[in-house]
Formats: structure tokens, C-alpha cells, sequence
């Protein structure tokens, strides 16, 4: 279509860009109000704008294209000529916007600030919108930064943002919430700096902000961040500060603390003892007995834990579970909490365990995987004497069973009852939707669609759902976001409206949530392979929520995620050229090649499929380095298995796929898998 319009278009040589600029300044006026002068003011989004009737539309289309083409080239006057017969068309304002944005340095403040609440939450009003903030921040206009202001999730936007009410005179303002910001373990954009700066020298500032920071930082890693923070404390805490960082200096000597009191002493001195005691923990608990012996108990539990997890680590299993004992409930992060609980699942502590999860915070007790494995304990000490220990279990998998989880799934067919799917539509009336598929968002979304503008489409979506949560709290909110999910689904949108969804908390649309997507492909795949659909789509939901040209950070490609080198070697395998990195955005061939991957991890791990679907995210090697090492080892539950894999990501990528593979059983109309049949003991490599 762009050659159909450059062919039309009669387009002049390309100009300078100082005679663009003429052309900008002399023709803007005349674009805008050519777009706008039909209802006498730039019109908000959902009001005012119709679209071209639906005969209409492509020769619209056609002229869209023309008028994007003579902006590109500098023929103002045809785009003027072009945009003005364009005013109803759903992306006219797009147009308006493109011409502002080519001579922003030129722009009045009023027409971008009246073009940017016009275009408020779409794609290209909050292009110009960041656009526009980044010259009013470079310039120091700060009271129009602050009235033009809209929190996108950008950390540099929320920096600059507070640094404008600092100058206009609104400190206290500036300060709300800042902790929220702050405390994070990896690093902040540099324009933070003042602004940080600044709080710390404020009555508001409390040094223990700090010293939190200074924690989260070192237990990532990020010791320069650590050190950096030092500048915010006052003088006296300096060598308190090059004390910790000592002692998580990976040394094989405990650093000495600085002489005299410390308002944080305890807290720094259990901190550097805990850190060592991952490396070193027999001494680590011998200067807790001896030197630091006056440190209060929930300090000290925080010692006693890390040296527990180190001795687990090491094989000290006896010693191990009598130092993770000694935590005091409500000590110690959520994290260190459930390290502790998974450690204790792997060394089969089942009398332990109740003491353990009790000790969770309320919510987080409450959650399935806990009230499994709660059940799972109290199961394996009904014989200890304690009363009435296989009733709780029963009570515990009830609860449990009530979650649509993988965990909520293994306590049902503990229970032996039907597992939870119970899947309920979004609630929306059939007016309300016909409402949203009438209003000029669905029409912008629908001409972005028949463009094949992707990323505009991405970016829309995107827009939208901010602009929603920034108009609306609490119920309102989850509504409007549902209501938005709604739209996606029923204009085709699939991948859109699943994570819209996600943000409104609403998970009981199944059939939006786990759409049937490429099935012609998986099915062929699953014929050749043997691995059941389920997994299939499972793998793909998890993977990309089914999204072809999905790349990640590490270059995997595609609906099933494939590397390239590993995509090379399955087509080697099948006997099959090699594919070229654009290929894989394919969705046959993706799925060709990942189906086949997923078949040959199922075929090397003897048909266990947590262990192929685990070596599916994290590679073979690793899910080898997890098996028991010596044939005379016991096997491992497979559930105790999934449970105490060691990466983070891998545990919940095992269990969502596992979760997903059920479900997408009822969605087949399929008989659900009993889970306990796929999960065999784990066994020595």
C-alpha cells in the first residue's frame, strides 16, 4: 500500500531540514484546524469522532497512507490538502500529531498541551506527551512538567516528575511515597540523584531508609549500588557502612565492627553475620555465641537461618534443621521464610513443617501451596501422637483444593474430588460490550489492525489499559480493565485482552485466558511427536501467550520460544535446513521444531514430564545437576521435587505449565489428567 501512495503522491525531492521547518511552521495551523474545525474543538477520545462509512474505509485508508507519505517527504501542502479530507477517518489525529512531532522545537505550547489532552491515553498523544516533557524538563519548565504529568511506570518520568514540585514549591509532595521508589535493590536512573539528594537533607529522611536500601542492594549483588547509598548517611554511619560491605566482601575473615553504640548496631552487626554464614557457617555461629552473643533473638534467628541454609546446602541435614529451627515466627523476610520451608521439604522435616507455615504471614499461609504442603505434613505425622493430625490434613486440602493450581489440582486428587475449573465469562452486558465496540477506540484499534500497524496495535493496548487504571481505583478499576479484556477478545485481539485481564484480578474467563490458537499446527505436531496437545499449548501460553513474534531478552524466538542454535539442532535431527533466525517467527515451523525439542527432553528424562518441562526453561544440564546424584539416594517426590527447584523462575514455570496443561485438557474437551499419574518419584540421573 505505501508504494500504491508513493506512486499517487507525485513526491518532490526531499527537503532540507531548514525549509521542513518553514513548511511546518506555515502549514500547521491549517492542518489542525482542517482536522479539528468539523466540531469545534480537538475532539477527546470516545467523543465527537466518527468514522467513514464502511465503504468508505479504504479509500480513507488509501488517502491515510498519502498523507503519512507527504509528511515523510515535506510536501506540507499536499498533506495539509490530504489531512483535511480525512476528518472523521479514526487515525486522523495521528496525523495531526505526526506533524507536531516533526517540529516540536518550533510548537507553541498551547497547541501540543491541547492536542496532548485531546489524545490523552492513546498511542500517539502519549508519544507527544513524553516527547513534550523531555524538552519541558531539558528547558526547566517545571510548573508545566507538573500540570502535564502522568505516571506511566517510568522511574526517570517519576524522578523528574517530583524534582518539578520540589521547584514549584510542593516539597511535601515531592516526598509522599518517595520510600516506595527508593527502596529497590538494583539501581535508579540518574536524574533520581538530586531529588534523593535533596529528601535526604529533609526532616522527612530516616537513615533506616538507607540502611534498607544498602541490604537490598548487597543481596542482589549490587555492592557498588550499596556503596553509592553512603552518601545519604550521615557522617558518623560511615564506618558502619564500610563494615557491611566488608563483610559481604566474600573474605574468608569476619570483618571487625566499629567501636562504640549505633542506634541500627544490631541490625548491622546480625546482617554481616547472616551474610557471612552463607560462606562460612560454623564461624558465623561461634562469633554469635561468643562476641555477639547480646544479639537480640529475632537478630540472632536471622544468623541461626542463614547458617541452616548453608549446612543444608552442605549435607548437614541434623544440623541444618536444628538452625533453621531457631528462627522466631514473624523474624526474617517472606523470601527467608519459605527458603527455610523449601529446605525443610527436601530434607523430608515434616514435623517441622505445620510450626514452619504457621509462622507465614496471614495471606501467604493461606495460599494453596502452603495449605498443600500443610496437608502433606500433617499426613506424614498422623502416627507422631499429635491429636487428630489427618482431619487437619483433610481441612488443609480443602482449602488447598478451592485454588485453580497446580497445588489446588494435587490436594484435590488427595481429596478425591473434581478439580476446581468452574470457568465464568467476564460480566458484561451485551449492551455495554456493543457500547465499547461502537466507540472510536475500536474504530482506531480496527484501522490499526487492517494497516497490520503490530506495534502501534501493542502500544494502543498498552495506552489504554494505563489511562484506564489512572481514571479509576479499586472496583471501578478491576471493571473497567475487564470490561477493556472484553473489548479485545471480541474485536480478535487475544494476546491483548489476556493481559488486560491479568491486571483486572478477574481470573475465571478460561476461554479468554487459554484461547485455542494455531490448533491445526498442533495437533500435526502432536501426531508426529506423541506429546499430547495439552502440553503443547501449555508450553506456548507460557511461553508467549501466543504471540509469533515474541523475542526475548536471550534472543528466543517465537510461539515455543526457540533459541536459534537450538532450533539449528532439532532441524539437523529431522533432517531438515537449517532455519534462518526470521524463520522461527513462523508459527508451523516454530511449532514443528519445539514440538520435536519438547519430545527429545521427554524421551532423555524417561517420560517424566516435570523434568522435560523443566529442561524446557532452564536447559538439560541443570535439570541433571537437580536429580540425585548417587544411585544409592531414595527418590525424590515428584511434588518435593517441583517444590525445591532450585531457580525461581523454573519452579514457577514447571508449575504454571503444569497448571495451564490441565486446563487446557477442559478447554479440548478432553478427560483431565491425574496429575499424581505424570509426576513419578524422581529418581538418580
Amino acid at each position: 500500500m505505501i508504494a500504491t501512495a508513493c506512486q499517487r503522491a507525485s513526491i518532490p525531492e526531499r527537503p532540507t531540514r531548514a525549509r521542513l521547518a518553514g513548511h511546518l511552521m506555515r502549514y500547521r495551523k491549517l492542518i489542525l484546524v482542517a482536522l479539528f474545525s468539523f466540531s469545534g474543538t480537538l475532539f477527546p477520545l470516545g467523543v465527537g469522532a466518527t468514522s467513514p462509512g464502511e465503504a468508505d474505509l479504504p479509500a480513507a485508508r488509501d488517502r491515510f497512507q498519502q498523507a503519512e507519505w507527504a509528511l515523510a517527504q515535506g510536501d506540507m501542502a499536499r498533506f495539509a490538502r490530504l489531512s483535511a479530507s480525512l476528518k472523521d477517518y479514526p487515525l486522523a489525529p495521528d496525523l495531526a500529531i505526526a506533524a507536531l512531532v516533526r517540529g516540536l522545537d518550533q510548537a507553541q505550547t498551547s497547541e501540543v498541551e491541547a492536542l496532548i489532552a485531546a489524545q490523552a491515553g492513546t498511542a500517539p498523544g502519549e508519544r507527544l506527551r513524553r516527547l513534550w516533557l523531555g524538552r519541558l524538563a531539558r528547558e526547566k519548565r517545571w510548573t508545566e512538567y507538573a500540570r502535564l504529568y502522568v505516571d506511566n511506570g517510568s522511574e526517570t518520568r517519576e524522578c523528574l516528575y517530583r524534582r518539578a514540585l520540589l521547584n514549584t514549591g510542593d516539597a511535601a509532595a515531592a516526598f509522599d511515597g518517595l520510600a516506595d521508589l527508593y527502596l529497590t535493590g538494583g539501581s535508579l536512573p540518574d536524574v533520581c540523584d538530586p531529588l534523593f539528594a535533596t529528601w535526604a537533607q529533609s526532616e522527612s529522611f530516616n537513615p533506616d531508609l538507607v540502611w534498607r536500601r544498602i541490604e537490598l542492594a548487597l543481596a542482589r549483588g549490587n555492592n557498588s549500588i550499596a556503596r553509592f547509598q553512603g552518601r545519604y548517611l550521615p557522617t558518623a554511619e560511615q564506618p558502619w557502612l564500610d563494615f557491611r560491605l566488608a563483610a559481604g566482601a566474600k573474605t574468608s575473615r569476619f570483618p571487625t565492627p566499629p567501636a562504640g553504640e549505633h542506634p541500627r548496631r544490631a541490625r548491622v552487626i546480625a546482617a554481616a553475620l547472616a551474610d557471612f554464614a552463607t560462606r562460612q557457617p560454623d564461624s558465623a555461629l561461634d562469633l554469635l555465641a561468643g562476641r555477639f552473643s547480646d544479639l537480640p533473638p529475632a537478630r540472632a534467628g536471622l544468623v541461626h537461618a542463614a547458617a541452616g541454609l548453608a549446612l543444608a546446602q552442605g549435607g548437614e541435614s541434623a544440623r541444618a534443621l536444628a538452625e533453621l529451627d531457631r528462627l522466631p515466627p514473624g523474624a526474617g523476610s517472606l523470601t527467608l521464610q519459605e527458603q527455610r520451608l523449601r529446605a525443610g521439604l527436601k530434607l523430608g522435616a515434616w514435623q517441622l513443617l505445620p510450626a514452619w507455615i504457621s509462622a507465614l504471614p496471614d495471606k501467604e499461609r493461606r495460599r494453596a501451596p502452603w495449605q498443600y504442603w500443610l496437608g502433606r505434613a500433617l499426613e506424614q505425622t498422623q502416627d507422631t501422637g499429635s491429636p487428630d493430625p489427618l482431619s487437619q490434613a483433610i481441612a488443609a486440602y480443602r482449602r488447598a483444593a478451592d485454588d485453580r493450581s497446580l497445588w489446588g489440582f494435587l490436594a484435590a486428587e488427595r481429596l478425591g474430588i473434581p478439580k476446581k475449573i468452574d470457568h465464568k465469562a467476564i460480566p458484561i452486558s451485551p449492551q455495554r460490550l456493543q457500547e465499547l465496540l461502537d466507540s472510536p477506540r475500536a474504530a482506531r484499534l480496527r484501522e490499526l489492525a487492517a494497516l497490520e500497524r503490530d506495534v502501534e496495535i501493542r502500544r494502543e493496548w498498552r495506552e489504554y489499559s494505563r489511562a484506564l487504571e489512572r481514571a479509576h481505583q479499586g472496583e471501578a478499576q478491576a471493571i473497567a480493565l475487564r470490561e477493556a479484556a472484553a473489548l479485545a477478545q471480541a474485536l480478535g485481539f487475544r494476546i491483548q485482552a489476556i493481559l488486560i485481564l491479568a491486571k483486572s484480578g478477574y481470573w475465571d474467563d478460561l476461554e479468554l485466558r487459554f484461547p485455542l490458537l494455531h490448533t491445526d499446527h498442533v495437533s500435526g505436531a502432536a501426531r508426529a511427536t506423541g506429546v499430547p496437545e495439552s502440553w503443547l499449548l501449555a508450553i506456548i501460553r507460557q511461553e508467549s501467550i501466543f504471540s509469533p513474534d515474541a523475542i526475548s531478552p536471550a534472543n528466543a524466538i517465537g510461539l515455543m520460544q526457540l533459541l536459534p542454535s537450538t532450533a539449528r539442532e532439532v532441524a539437523r535431527r529431522l533432517e531438515l535446513a537449517p532455519p534462518a533466525t526470521e524463520d522461527l517467527i513462523d508459527p508451523a515451523l516454530n511449532i514443528r521444531l519445539g514440538s520435536a525439542y519438547l519430545a527429545h527432553l521427554d524421551k532423555h528424562f524417561g517420560g517424566h514430564d516435570a523434568l522435560a518441562t523443566a529442561a524446557y526453561n532452564a536447559g538439560p544440564t541443570a535439570v541433571r545437576r537437580w536429580l540425585p546424584q548417587s544411585p544409592s539416594q531414595q527418590p525424590i517426590a515428584a511434588d518435593v521435587w517441583i517444590a525445591t527447584i532450585p531457580y525461581h523462575e523454573t519452579r514457577a514455570y514447571v508449575d504454571r505449565v503444569l497448571t495451564y496443561r490441565v486446563l487446557y485438557d477442559h478447554r479440548l474437551g478432553h478427560p483431565l489428567p491425574m496429575l499424581s499419574d505424570l509426576l513419578a518419584p524422581v529418581g538418580p540421573r
